[in-house]
């Protein structure tokens, strides 16, 4: 025989006593654990004292369809570049930005190869821009 049990809606009870107790418990670690940590003392700076990191402009190095390495608007020399790229790169502080400017029909291993001397000199900041097909470059820089 199954017996039924009715609930009637004001049978219902939460019971908050085993809540309130972990509260006041996690309430009481907290506290406690906030005196034993050890103070130190900040200086932080002054409102209007920071000043802007110098942001110096990116060297322009474009490759062109004959393969031809441009620093700056100067032509490295066709042969014997790599050593021109070297010494300009070892002039320039690591956190130089580099953006390299490359022909459509420039060969791709002298890109790659510009890269691999960057990154060898310690410059990691490299991007590529490209150029338009009416053959004019782009006047944004990254």
């Amino acid at each position: 025989m199954a017996f039924k049990r009715s609930l009637s809606k004001g049978d219902i009870s939460f019971d908050m006593t085993p809540a309130s107790d972990i509260i006041f418990t996690l309430l009481l670690f907290f506290i406690l654990t906030q005196q034993a940590l050890p103070l130190m003392k900040i200086e932080l700076p002054a409102v209007g004292t920071m000043q802007a990191p110098d942001q110096a402009q990116p060297v322009c190095v474009e490759l062109t369809a004959s393969g031809t390495v441009i620093w700056s608007g100067t032509p490295l020399p066709q042969i014997g570049w790599e050593s021109a790229l070297a010494s300009h790169a070892r002039r320039l502080p690591a956190s130089s930005a580099i953006v390299i400017q490359v022909d459509r029909k420039a060969p791709a291993g002298t890109a790659v190869e510009l890269i691999d001397r960057f990154q060898a000199a310690g410059i990691t900041r490299v991007a590529f821009v490209g150029r338009t097909p009416d053959g004019s470059g782009s006047d944004e820089r990254p």
